[in-house]
């Protein structure tokens, strides 16, 4: 019994050396003799990957989500229309008050003229009324110097020039849209007309100088003129105007005296048509002052 145990100890060993054998490779190694080299032969891992599939997931959306989308949309383009509005608004308000206080400078000096104009044709008149009278209280072919300066005086005059810069520019720029007084707007058109009715009257008015002149040509004599202002830079007189006569062509008397009664007509009615545009000035420089609260322009 115990030989057989030992065989049976004996023939695993041999067959585990033989196994090991089999896993030793015998490689040369030069004159030191043989060296063994073990190679460990390891099995091929296989590894087990996992595939992933995209998962799409869908689902239908209902009409309220449909309607909030739509609605924050609207909003969203509601808003910016209305703060661009806003905006432009902010700009137009800002330039409507530049046009207006410019215009004030404007009807300022527009009243500034009407002022000196107006005391001007004052003092027309009474000149006129002052040859008027002398010549019908006086029937002599000789007149004093001093007549002859008043009727002289009478061909002077100051034509109206409007300072229309900015109205033109509201005109033509379409700038009257800007306005949103409404009784402003129609201030302005109103003593716009008036101006353009001025400038008709003025060219009656220049009329009616220009044949004053020629009839001042035709009644004083010019040679009895000619020896009152002569003078030259060597020959310096002083001019001794209620002792020195002038002669007069007596036939174109009564022609000249009937154009002064139409020329002070026309200087009266000239005056009268002058305030009532000095008063539209005057009513629409308060009126931009109070609307847009510019008082201290």
């Amino acid at each position: 019994m115990i030989e057989e145990e030992n065989l049976e100890a004996q023939s695993k060993d041999d067959s585990a050396q033989s196994k090991e054998i089999a896993n030793e490779i015998i490689l040369p190694a030069g004159e030191a003799g043989l060296q063994k080299q073990t190679i460990e032969v390891k099995e091929p891992q296989t590894e087990i990957m996992e595939t992933h599939h995209p998962h799409h997931v869908t689902h239908k959306k209902k009409w309220t989500e449909y309607l909030l989308e739509f609605l924050m949309l609207f909003f969203a383009v509601f808003l910016g229309f209305v703060a661009e509005n806003i905006r432009e608004n902010s700009v137009e308000r800002h330039r409507e008050k530049q046009f207006m206080s410019a215009l004030i400078k404007d009807l300022q000096l527009d009243s500034v003229q009407f002022s000196r104009i107006r005391t001007g044709n004052a003092y027309k008149l009474k000149l006129t009324d002052s040859v008027i009278t002398y010549f019908g209280l006086n029937q002599n072919k000789t007149i004093p110097a001093t007549i002859y300066g008043k009727a002289f005086e009478l061909i002077r005059g100051a034509a109206f020039f409007q300072n229309s810069g900015t109205i033109d520019q509201l005109k033509n720029s379409g700038g009257l849209r800007l306005i949103t007084k409404r009784t402003v707007v129609d201030s302005i058109q109103g003593y716009d007309l008036g101006v353009k009715r001025l400038t008709v009257r003025d060219k009656f008015e220049v009329d009616e100088v220009v044949k004053n002149i020629d009839l001042l040509q035709k009644l004083f004599d010019g040679q009895s003129l000619s020896q009152l202002f002569i003078d030259t830079m060597y020959n310096k007189k002083t001019q001794d105007l209620k002792n020195t006569f002038i002669s007069l062509n007596t036939v174109y008397l009564s022609e000249y005296l009937n154009h002064l009664r139409e020329f002070r007509f026309l200087i009266f009615e000239d005056m009268k048509l002058r305030d009532q545009i000095a008063l539209k000035a005057f009513n629409l420089l308060s009126l931009i002052k109070k609307e847009y609260h510019l008082e201290n322009e």
